[in-house]
Formats: C-alpha cells, sequence, structure tokens
C-alpha cells in the first residue's frame, strides 16, 4: 500500500519550481510591455550605433544624397530671399504714395530738411530712409517685375523641391530594397535551432512589420530633416542681414521655449509614465478576469473583481486625465512666449521704421 507522500510524489517532481514560475511570469511581463513600446522617459538600445549603421546603409546612393541636398539648398535659398524681395515690392508701393503727395521736381535732401524746420522730425527722419521721388506715384513697371520675380523663385523653389523629394524617395526606397534582400539572405543562413528556438510570430515581425516602420519613419523624417535645417540656417542668414537688432529680439524668445518645454516637459514625462504603468495593471485585471470568468463566478467573487476594476480604472482615468492636461499646457505656453517675441519685434523695428534706420 502505498503511502500519501509516495502519491504525490510524481506530481511533486513535475511541478515547476517557484524560481521558474517567477521566470515565466518576468518573461511575459516583458513580452507584454515590448508590445505596448518604450516606456515614457525610456530610451532606445543602441540607438546612435542604430543611427550610424542606417546611415552607412544610404552609401550606395550617396549621389544622389549630394544631389538632394545640393537642390534643396538652392530651393531654400528662394524661398528665403522670396519675402526679401516681397519687401521691396512693398517699399515700392509705400514710397510711391508717400513720393506722390510731396511737391514734383522738388529735391528730397530739401523736402526733408524743410520737414526738421517745420518741427517735423520724425517724419524727416522716416523719408530720409527711402528712396523718394517728389511728385510720382507708385511705379508700375518696377512693381511688376519684382513680383514677377518673386513668383519665379517661389515657382522654381517648387519644382526643385519636388525633384528633391523624388531624389530623397529613391534614396529610402533602394535602401529599404537592399536591407529585404540582407534580411532574406540572413535568414537562409540561419540554422534550423534558431526557428526552434524563435516565435513564427516575432520573425515575421522583424522581416514585414519592422521593415515596414523603418521605411515609413524614413518616408516621413527625413525630407522634413533635411529641409527643416536647411530653412533654419537661411532664415537666420536672411534675418541677420536684415537687422541684427531685430534677430536678437527674435532668438531670445528660444531659451525661453526650452525653460517652458524643460519644466513642463519633465512633468508631464512623469504623469505619461503613470499612465502607461497604470494600462499595464488595467489590461492584466482585464484579461485576468476575462480568461477566468468561469472561476470568478463559480466562487462568486463578481463584486470583488469589478470593485478592484472600478479602483485600478480609476487610478487610470487620474494618470490620463493629468497627463493630457500638463501636456496641452505646452502649446498654449509656447504661443504666449512668441507673441511676446512678435509684440517686441513689431514695437523695435516700428521705431526704426520711424526713424529712418529700417525700411517697411
Amino acid at each position: 500500500m502505498t503511502t500519501p507522500q509516495n502519491e504525490t510524489a510524481p506530481e511533486a517532481e513535475n511541478a515547476p519550481a517557484a524560481g521558474d514560475e517567477a521566470t515565466a511570469a518576468a518573461e511575459i511581463a516583458s513580452e507584454k510591455d515590448a508590445a505596448r513600446g518604450l516606456r515614457p522617459g525610456q530610451s532606445a538600445k543602441n540607438f546612435w550605433p542604430s543611427t550610424k549603421r542606417l546611415v552607412r546603409e544610404m552609401g550606395p546612393e550617396k549621389t544622389y544624397l549630394f544631389l538632394a541636398i545640393a537642390v534643396g539648398v538652392v530651393a531654400v535659398a528662394f524661398n528665403v530671399v522670396g519675402p526679401r524681395i516681397l519687401g521691396r515690392a512693398t517699399d515700392l508701393i509705400f514710397t510711391g504714395l508717400i513720393s506722390k503727395d510731396l511737391p514734383a521736381g522738388a529735391d528730397p535732401a530739401d523736402v526733408i530738411a524743410q520737414l526738421r524746420a517745420d518741427g517735423q522730425e520724425q517724419f524727416a527722419d522716416m523719408l530720409s530712409g527711402m528712396t523718394l521721388t517728389p511728385g510720382e506715384g507708385i511705379d508700375f513697371a518696377a512693381l511688376h517685375q519684382t513680383l514677377g520675380l518673386a513668383v519665379g523663385l517661389f515657382a522654381i523653389a517648387a519644382l526643385l523641391m519636388w525633384l528633391q523629394g523624388l531624389a530623397l524617395n529613391r534614396i529610402i526606397y533602394r535602401m529599404v530594397w537592399r536591407l529585404r534582400r540582407d534580411v532574406e539572405e540572413k535568414l537562409h543562413r540561419l540554422p534550423l535551432a534558431y526557428f526552434d528556438r524563435m516565435k513564427r510570430g516575432e520573425i515575421l515581425s522583424r522581416v514585414t512589420n519592422d521593415i515596414d516602420n523603418l521605411q515609413n519613419t524614413l518616408m516621413n523624417t527625413v525630407t522634413g530633416l533635411v529641409n527643416s535645417i536647411l530653412m533654419v540656417v537661411g532664415v537666420l542668414v536672411m534675418m541677420l542681414t536684415i537687422s541684427w537688432q531685430l534677430s536678437l529680439i527674435a532668438l531670445a524668445v528660444i531659451p525661453v521655449a526650452l525653460v517652458v518645454t524643460g519644466v513642463v516637459g519633465k512633468r508631464a514625462q512623469k504623469l505619461f509614465a503613470q499612465q502607461w504603468d497604470a494600462t499595464g495593471v488595467v489590461n492584466s485585471e482585464v484579461e485576468e478576469a476575462y480568461t477566468g470568468h468561469g472561476l470568478v463566478t463559480v466562487f462568486g467573487r463578481r463584486e470583488e473583481v469589478a470593485a478592484r476594476f472600478e479602483e485600478r480604472n480609476e487610478t487610470l482615468f487620474r494618470a490620463t486625465f493629468g497627463a493630457q492636461f500638463v501636456s496641452s499646457l505646452i502649446m498654449p505656453l509656447m504661443m504666449f512666449v512668441g507673441n511676446l517675441s512678435y509684440v517686441a519685434v513689431a514695437i523695435v523695428g516700428g521705431l526704426r521704421i520711424v526713424s529712418g534706420q529700417l525700411t517697411l
């Protein structure tokens, strides 16, 4: 006659150890976290080495890359110069309207001197910065030429931007094509043990979804990144050539914006981390309640499970509301800081125009 100890011995031998259960639970949790993506505030692993490797993948297309950059430089230059030419057209209109009310045939220097003698110092200072033709109105011939030049530059810039987009698209698609080919060749070289160890879904995700995500990310970021960098440099150069004083006022808002973004962003990051954790807890609660619905019903634990879900759902609500509320403050604060910079530029610019140091 066997003892109970002997009957339960095989079951004890087959039962998984506590350490194995903890390891399995940790693996399941890590798989769920990986499926949800990076935790807020968490950095990607090997970001810079991966970026360098990605840039090296563009090596065979370096001719088209240099061509795209060169075309982008010319297009941005035309887009930046265009508003300067439109400013020249505004000067022609404003100067023509002022000149029409002045005595015909009079010398501009005599007109300015007469205004100073009459005590109109501000008006005289403003006219001293203009090219006046007393008695004549707007020079429509020069105005048409100026506007035609501006339209031509904008049209050429649009064409060049289109050509740049074609070149960048070719670079990206050719790079992704080579990447798919390399992945296919790599799969054929892998041993069978690798496929036995890895999940089929994960392998398919690496081959299809990850490469598609990489392609979409490059398509959405490369073109915008190149054009944004070139545009910032071009606009900065043009601002400094027009008025370095106004440029400094406009650039002074950048440190303030960085401080505002840093303070609000750090607070929002903590709240988004809480939201991320609370979402995982709620998902786990729903999954456990759904898979164990029969046991919950049999043992009469429905009210307890529902109460626990309500508590964790309320935690998720508070975390989500706080994260969205704090993050939504960034845009209004940035607009407020930008409006302060706009008002300062408008006031200083208007004073410089009135004093004749700057044209309209």
